[in-house]
């Protein structure tokens, strides 16, 4: 599954690590400039012209007894926080509607 090789190639957590939760998925759909800065960052060439990109992210739940993450260099920081913890972190409504419905789903169980 894309999902978790996607989750271990950013946090180091393998397969026996996570338990993905049956029955949630939800995506955005987002718009952001790519500059020559933002390339350099990402590792392509810093010669482009800055160009418009399309990103959609699918969230899934997972449960993880994990305390130790492994962020690859893509990431500054990593922190467990709780449900409050995440909303006041949300910078973006669609991440706080994503963070909504997957507490939602976790308490209808």
């Amino acid at each position: 599954m894309m999902a978790r090789r996607e989750t271990f190639e950013e946090t180091g957590l393998g397969e026996r690590d996570l338990q993905i939760v049956p029955g949630f998925r939800t995506q955005i759909v987002y718009r952001y400039r790519l500059d020559a800065e933002g390339a350099r960052r990402r590792g392509i060439a810093a010669d482009i012209e800055p160009i418009e990109i399309e990103k959609t992210v699918t969230f899934f739940l997972a449960r993880s007894s994990v305390d130790r993450i492994c962020l690859s260099p893509e990431h500054i920081e990593c922190r467990w926080v709780s449900r409050e913890g995440a909303q006041r972190l949300l910078l973006h409504e669609d991440l706080t509607a994503v963070l909504t419905s997957a507490d939602l789903e976790l308490h209808s169980r």
